[in-house]
């Protein structure tokens, strides 16, 4: 509250990094020009299996030579030259001097993840161990790892070649064949990050289609301006030559004005919650700014003077206007009448942007549905979490809470029964109170609960689903794969090599997430992806301890282990003091979450910091959003994380020196 007005304060973050043009990524690449074994200079061959790449050349000279449905082709290259090619084609880049191209690869995260596969001989293709300790950067050298790395994927290619132009593209089914069971086990955390990225965004971009047709001004109230500072550093070897790259994870908010004009939005958005429309001025007083490794901050302190009051037109028999109609309302919203029809009798395959757009005319014109979508302003909401004992459970309460205490409505709080009870026993209790709409943490949501709260006409939102939810539900997260990609580049930079991992549970969608952001920083550096030192567990303190000691007693243990949750972490550094070990000069540990106790333990935890509390804001937002019918910009939204380096971590312990001779 605002001490010289009254007035309720409009202050939040910045908004979540928004995903890069069409989720895609861009590098920029130095092709090498190292001697290859057939005389030409250049990278290795290979193939995306599913993404589509395109270059841009930005100087010297070269060539593409391709292997696809129409056999074998070589393609010069110049300055200015755009080119692109789908999955399945086979490429690799001839350098004729000084190649340099900027890269834009579709699914950004998918070719680092193992969706670009070597053209390696078929011996290394049919194992999966042998293919990726060829495919490994190893070693001091890494130079010289990636040109012998090259030169196999070249011998490979040759004789791949050959065989297209003696028999036709059909020479090339063996080797999809292998390339497809190479990779085979990666799909499901491929398609979560197709989900959270390309997929969201083309979804995103059909319900801004959605609110210009209705004149709603919706997205275009959230624009501003990003970037990501080129990276310091030389530049890391990649396939085809030395690669910048430029990872959203390291994105941060360049304007600043656009923000404050958003934050005032929402206060005067937050004038009109409750069916008057107030005409009014805003007065920005204060402002606050903050940056961290991840992005930059911004908290705004104003107040509202009120010009005028409007209110809403009613419209019904008793003022002499005509009845509205289905139609009308289709009209208005820009819509089918069956669209219409399906909002009217809580049908789910309807777009919660062009559900919300609906609801909101049906109010408006006091539109009488029976059964389809009982009154609602109980000024009570739902918070259903998988426990009751978490202190990350906490933190996203309080963002919960500190939401529901600005909006003047009351959190009710329970925890989902699993084992044996009904898949739907939780979805029963809250359709039999009244609630204006629900938030689901962290739990596994049926098709038959979520039918039973759409048929209720609850709205609901869902932070961290465990199975993937579907494109219509809106949904809170986190950048999980960035955040466990970050942990792990920040124990790689140490000196460590021998990286453990403790993952959640193998069957969570943020567990997964973590993990793939861990193998993928392995594979950047050149580090052998080892499943052996992976320990998939609960999040909880006691499954730290067991899968930490499971690590710290094998005889090659790791110099650092990667834990999924601050939990966890503690639960390795009591599996690490019981064996005599100490944190960080004989283990370096990072954990995920900044949970409010990892700055106090001994010695402070290195963490990634997951915004829980603003993640539980967020989610509280976008159901309030849904109760009074405003359109969502994006059906998901994830918050950046950032890694907090603390004190658990240092450089690995130098080995053991042998005793001097006698």
């Amino acid at each position: 509250m605002n001490e010289r007005t009254g007035v309720p304060l409009a202050g939040s973050p910045v908004p979540a990094v928004p995903v890069f043009s069409g989720a895609t990524g861009v590098t920029m690449l130095e092709v090498y020009d190292w001697p290859t074994p057939d005389g030409l200079h250049g990278g290795s061959a290979h193939v995306h299996l599913a993404s589509t790449e395109g270059y841009v050349v930005l100087s010297g000279a070269g060539r593409l030579q391709t292997l696809g449905e129409h056999g074998y082709a070589e393609t010069g290259l110049s300055p200015g030259d755009c080119l692109w090619f789908p999955p399945g084609t086979i490429h690799r880049l001839v350098n004729d001097g000084e190649l340099r191209i900027l890269v834009v690869m579709q699914n950004a995260g998918l070719p680092e993840d193992g969706d670009a596969v070597l053209t390696f001989p078929p011996t290394v293709l049919a194992d999966p161990d042998v293919y990726a300790q060829a495919a490994a950067l190893t070693g001091d050298d890494v130079a010289a790892a990636a040109r012998r790395r090259r030169d196999l994927a070249i011998t490979g290619y040759l004789t791949l070649r050959e065989s297209v132009l003696e028999r036709g593209p059909a020479a090339l089914e063996d080797f999809f064949a292998a390339a497809m069971e190479l990779v085979s086990g990666r799909v499901d955390g491929w398609r979560e990050r197709w989900r959270s990225g390309a997929l969201a965004t083309a979804e995103l971009t059909g319900e801004h289609l959605d609110e210009i047709a209705a004149g709603v001004l919706g997205h275009l109230a959230g624009g501003g301006l990003w970037r990501i500072p080129r990276p310091a550093g030389p530049a890391s070897y990649g396939m085809c030559g030395r690669l910048t790259t430029y990872p959203p994870s390291r994105a941060v908010r360049a304007d600043l004005t656009l923000s404050l004009w958003a934050a005032a939005s929402r206060v005067r958005r937050q004038t009109t919650r409750h069916g008057l429309g107030y005409d009014s001025d805003i007065e920005i007083l204060s402002v606050r700014r903050g940056s961290g490794g991840n992005g930059t901050s911004a908290v705004v302190t104003g107040r509202v003077s009120q010009r005028g009051v409007t209110k809403r037109a009613r419209r019904g028999a008793d003022d002499g206007v005509q009845r509205t109609t289905l139609a009308t309302i289709a009209a208005e919203a820009g819509v089918s009448l069956p669209t219409v029809s399906k909002v009217v009798n809580g049908r789910p395959d309807v777009a919660p942007a062009t559900r919300a757009l609906v609801e909101r005319l049906l109010d408006q014109h006091q539109y009488g549905r029976v059964g389809a979508r009982r009154p609602r302003r109980s000024g009570l909401i739902d918070l259903v979490l998988a426990g009751l004992d978490s202190p990350w459970a906490v933190e996203i309460l309080r963002g919960v809470e500190e939401w529901g205490a600005a909006h003047e409505t009351g959190v009710a709080v329970s925890a989902v029964r699993h084992g044996n009870a009904r898949p739907a026993s939780w979805t029963s209790g809250l359709t039999s109170h009244d609630t204006d709409g629900v938030i689901l943490v962290t739990s596994k949501l049926t098709a038959e609960q979520l039918g039973q709260l759409r048929g209720a006409g609850i709205p609901l939102v869902v932070v961290d689903p465990v199975n993937p939810p579907p494109p219509e539900l809106p949904s809170v997260g986190a950048t999980n794969w960035a955040g466990g990609l970050v942990a792990t580049e920040h124990l790689i930079e140490l000196g460590h090599r021998r990286i453990g991992a403790v993952s959640g549970p193998a069957d969570y969608l943020c567990s997964r997430a973590r993990t793939d952001g861990y193998r993928s920083a392995l594979e950047r550096a050149g580090i052998g992806f080892d499943p052996a030192l992976v320990r998939a567990a609960d999040f909880r303190h006691e499954d730290g301890f067991q899968r930490g000691s499971e690590l710290l007693d094998r005889p090659d243990r790791p110099t650092a282990i990667f834990a999924g949750s601050d939990q966890q972490a503690f639960g390795v550094y009591e599996a690490a003091r019981q064996r005599g070990l100490r944190v960080p000069q004989d283990l370096s540990v990072v954990g995920f979450d900044d949970l409010p106790v990892a700055r106090w333990v001994s010695p402070p935890l290195t963490t990634v910091c997951q915004p829980l509390a603003d993640m539980g804001a967020a989610a509280a937002n976008m159901l309030g959003d849904l109760i009074e019918g405003v359109p969502l910009r994006s059906n998901r939204v994830e918050l950046s994380t950032q890694l907090i380096v603390r004190e658990s971590t240092a450089p690995p312990p130098e080995p053991a020196q042998p005793p001097d001779p006698v």
